[in-house]
């Protein structure tokens, strides 16, 4: 797997100060320390081309065993050409075209309905024997006010085959799928969203995939606790409604699990914490940073993963870390990923140059004939960036090299 994130970030602290909002507003109160953000030479294309690239590279893949490739993003650049169509030119040198699959669309969740259709696929009789490839990408972007701060940015890229190190555990899952408004893209560049329903639908949908899963649980280990919803059986639906909206309740079991989250989920959150949202990219690039973080250690343990993505799609699933033979092993995944060194490497912005950046985002949104404004010296080497749009939208992209300036 690899990482993308942008070299360029804001602190969530001075973001406050800035807005003239309470201290801890957004750093308490969201769980955020920092928020990564593009300038215009960066959008959701050359992010995953970056990803991607760089993937090939550390892990030496020919362009030519990649018979799958699957996208997860919900912030497309048109409403018919998909992603994975980009990210093709990046297998034209070798003269790859037999490439299947291509972009999910569902919030946050698209990045996990990749990853299963590619499972789904090397696991199949249409398996021609070849990997397949996943990448989710996104970048989170709010119109200004008390949503703003949740923003972010992120891409990363997974290669699917047998014999892996995190095998993903078909029989261990649950889902649950409804319809909902809690948060949704109908026009315009930012999101309308409904923050205290997003919260009790994400909440919901938890609760519906863990009431599946733990009996499936039993049946590998020791198992999951029973549902909470089990010491109420005289009307568990009403249970539920009051539960999700009632704060008190909320902060009594934030107090009675922190011990716990602090072993079993914190670990897996710094990466979060320092980029910010990430969308469909945010659950499966928080596991890179927890392989990066515990490598070989991991062997033998699960991974309890929880994907949900507004409108809504959620499931629940178990990755088990093994010890494999070969290229892929969880401590040269540890080791190849560099995510704290590039998050430490990163580029601290002021506040303004931030406004300033997603007022430029909203400006150039839907345009055609422009070329962006920033340099290619601002990124990484070894960084996809666009170059130009022009005036029938079609939008071009180079990679900065070493000497680039």
């Amino acid at each position: 797997m690899e990482v993308y994130f942008p070299a360029v970030y804001v602190e969530q602290a001075e973001l406050e100060s800035y807005d003239g909002v309470a201290p801890g507003k957004y750093t308490a109160g969201l769980g955020q320390r920092r928020m990564a953000f593009c300038g215009d030479q960066e959008d959701v294309v050359s992010i995953s081309l970056t990803a991607v690239k760089r993937l090939l590279e550390k892990y030496d893949i020919d362009p030519r065993d990649i018979g799958r490739l699957e996208v997860g993003t919900e912030s497309a650049l048109d409403r018919s050409k998909p992603l994975k169509s980009f990210i093709m030119a990046l297998f034209a040198e070798s003269g790859n075209y037999d490439i299947e699959g291509v972009d999910s669309v569902s919030a946050c969740y698209g990045g996990t309905a990749a990853l299963l259709n590619a499972a789904a696929w090397v696991e199949s009789r249409a398996w021609d024997g070849r990997y397949a490839l996943v990448v989710a990408a996104d970048i989170a972007m709010y119109a200004a006010g008390p949503a703003r701060p949740s923003g972010g940015c992120a891409a990363i890229a997974m290669l699917i085959g047998p014999d892996a190190p995190l095998d993903l555990e078909r029989g261990l899952s649950a889902s649950h799928m409804e319809h909902a408004y809690d948060f949704y893209k109908p026009a315009g560049l930012y999101p309308l969203v409904d923050g205290k329903s997003s919260l009790a639908c994400y909440l919901m949908t938890l609760d519906r995939c863990y009431a599946r899963f733990a009996p499936e649980s039993e049946r590998v280990g020791p198992g999951l606790a029973a549902h909470p919803l089990d010491a109420f059986p005289a009307d568990p639906a009403a249970f539920q409604a009051w539960s999700y909206a009632n704060r008190g309740l909320e902060v009594a079991a934030l107090r009675a699990s922190a011990d716990a989250y602090e072993a079993l989920v914190a670990p897996s959150t710094g990466l979060a914490l320092d980029v910010g949202n990430m969308y469909t990219a945010s659950v499966h690039a928080s596991l890179g940073a927890l392989v990066e973080r515990e490598g070989a250690a991991l062997e033998g343990r699960r991974i309890l993963m929880y994907s949900y993505g507004s409108g809504l799609a959620g499931t629940l699933f178990s990755l088990y870390a093994r010890h494999v033979a070969g290229p892929f092993t969880l401590a040269r995944l540890a080791a190849s990923l560099d995510i704290r060194a590039r998050l430490e490497s990163r580029r601290r912005a002021t506040p303004a140059e931030f406004v300033a950046a997603m007022a430029l985002q909203e400006w150039r949104y839907s345009a055609a004939g422009y070329t962006p404004q920033g340099a290619p010296s601002e990124l990484r080497p070894g960084t996809y960036y666009l170059t130009q749009v022009d005036a029938l939208y079609r939008r071009f992209y180079a990679r900065r090299e070493d000497h680039d300036v």
